[in-house]
């Protein structure tokens, strides 16, 4: 943990607030540098988060150990911050979350490259997939493109429970299973500061498009896309009629994309190609991550 600097340690309600910010928030990756700035992120948002802590202590007993023994005050909070409800409370007044928009057509890599976020920032990104929302397959069979369809999807539950995540509330996502085209279950996302919505219709819905602070669009060509298909279908969904896969891309997929997918492709701030075989650090990865560290500072102000 940073040690307390003077200019939080002389109020007990900074000093509070600043523990649970140090507890909750840095680590050696993305919140690095936020963390060095601190006294510039803003005293009456630290204020308000020490006074949440002080509700839950004796407030001269938490004055005492802050003046006689800081090292068992951060202890004391630390413990404290085991509580979910108060966790969840706490990290709802530390940051707003930036949430990130990826698009890009079928098997260009978004998943991949949230994921690579997932992978350098661990304890600061939830990923938000929307192929969760996938609705029930005697609806979607009948759509024209089927599963390429934005009608496919089920929009305003997911701006829904977007919108929870931002506030703070853990939400539980559902889950899709491709091969019996049906939910299966859900996962549970918790707050944090960066939230990755991925998916062929993120920049589809004006609703959901408005709520991302930083919007990507993964590029790949064609042939790229549908030899990534082919594999991805056979070894990750375990579809085994090769000419149904064959026959979905070129009636379903090609005609959806262009009709559904690409034109919105203009809404993206940032294009990553990545015709390569996505390679393990895509390339601009981190001028992205250093975009996305300053939207967290900027709206943690």
């Amino acid at each position: 943990m940073l040690p307390i600097p003077p200019e939080f340690s002389h109020s007990l309600d900074r000093a509070l607030g600043y523990i649970a910010f140090s507890s909750l928030s840095i680590n050696k990756g993305l919140y690095g540098e936020l963390g060095k700035q601190l006294g510039k992120v803003g005293a009456k948002k630290i204020e308000e988060i020490g006074k949440v802590i002080r509700n839950k202590l004796q407030g001269q007993q938490a004055e005492n150990m802050l003046q006689e023994s800081p090292e068992k005050l951060e202890n004391t909070v630390t413990q404290l911050l085991q509580d979910p409800e108060l966790k969840a409370k706490v990290k709802s007044l530390l940051w707003d979350s930036v949430v990130v928009g990826i698009s890009g057509g079928s098997c260009s890599g978004k998943t991949w490259l949230a994921n690579q976020f997932k992978k350098h920032c661990s304890e600061t990104v939830c990923l938000f997939g929307l192929d969760g929302y996938y609705k029930e397959s005697n609806y979607v069979k009948n759509l024209q493109y089927t599963h390429d369809n934005p009608k496919s999807i089920d929009i305003s539950s997911a701006v829904f429970d977007l919108g929870q995540l931002k506030a703070g509330q853990e939400v539980e996502i559902p889950t899709y299973d491709f091969q019996n085209e049906i939910q299966d279950g859900y996962r549970s996302c918790k707050p944090s500061p960066i939230i990755i919505v991925e998916g062929i219709f993120a920049f589809y819905d004006p609703l959901l498009l408005d709520m991302f602070d930083l919007r990507i669009w993964v590029e790949a060509d064609d042939i790229r896309r549908y030899d990534r298909r082919l594999t991805r279908d056979v070894d990750d969904r375990n579809i085994q009629d090769l000419e149904k896969i064959k026959d979905g891309y070129r009636q379903n997929v090609q005609p959806g994309y262009q009709k559904f997918i690409e034109p919105y492709r203009k809404e993206a701030d940032f294009i990553i190609q990545n015709n390569n075989q996505c390679a393990t650090t895509p390339r601009g990865l981190d001028v992205l991550l250093r975009g996305i560290e300053q939207l967290s500072y900027q709206k943690s102000k």
